[in-house]
């Protein structure tokens, strides 16, 4: 018992130390977004090209949605537990009975990873249904003409997402403290970051290789910022403590 709870303390403890490693890949990604922002503009009124204005438009009457009618809980609980179901099955997991009420849910799994935990957090379900649905119907039809269309309810599902990740983050919730705040968060981060990096890409003229230099570049930055903070932080120490010697 005393061994199994020790191993379980040096395994979170790892898993915080990584979590922290993470932040500046975080800020990394989060700084190669933003240097693909230009590329989302034009140079005529509203100056912001049709695919991404969709995209907008459909995101923020998500907001409006979410800010003006009471919650839609049970739609989010439903997402929440069928994303853990459906990334269980991919890996290997059994599943059991699922809940989905009002105040929450469930979901039975046989040993679910990290990732099965956290996926609800970083996997848009209602994004990923109606991308589903419109490669189904594309199929069959030419879809061409309702292009901005299909992106505006994109851009929707991706509102609701974010917006009812958020919300439930703010609760607390047991698939966080299942493997500790710190690295919960870190990888919920990165996920998201990397589908928003990828959606820009998706939707502008700007590619997948701009993208994945930025994400280079950006990383480099980050981590060689917080070596020579650490590098600085090191001196200060030892010279405070050569002083420390001397007196």
């Amino acid at each position: 018992m005393a061994d199994s709870a020790r191993r379980g303390g040096i395994t979170r403890f790892a898993l915080l130390l990584l979590g922290l490693a993470m932040a500046p890949a975080n800020c990394a990604l989060a700084l190669a977004a933003y240097d693909l922002a230009p590329a989302i503009l034009v140079r005529t009124p509203p100056f912001v090209a049709p695919e991404p204005l969709s995209l907008i438009a459909g995101y923020a009457l998500s907001t409006i949605l979410f800010l003006v009618f009471p919650p839609w809980v049970r739609m989010y609980v439903l997402g929440h537990e069928l994303t853990h179901a459906i990334w269980g099955l991919l890996t290997g997991s059994k599943v059991g009975r699922i809940k989905v009420g009002s105040n929450g849910g469930y979901v039975q799994l046989s040993d679910p990873g990290v990732f099965t935990t956290l996926a609800p957090y970083f996997v848009p379900f209602y994004m990923a249904v109606v991308l589903l649905l419109r490669l189904i119907i594309g199929f069959f039809a030419d879809m061409s003409p309702y292009a901005l269309h299909w992106l505006f309810l994109v851009g929707m599902a991706y509102g609701f997402h974010v917006l009812y990740t958020v919300r439930s983050l703010m609760e607390r919730q047991p698939d966080i403290r299942e493997f500790g705040r710190v690295i919960s968060y870190a990888i919920i981060l990165m996920v998201n970051l990397v589908v928003f990096g990828y959606g820009i890409v998706s939707v502008t003229p700007a590619t997948a290789g701009e993208y994945h230099q930025a994400v280079v570049r950006r990383t480099t930055q980050c981590y060689s910022l917080v070596a020579n903070a650490a590098s600085r932080t090191a001196h200060a120490a030892m010279r405070l403590a050569d002083r420390g010697e001397t007196r």
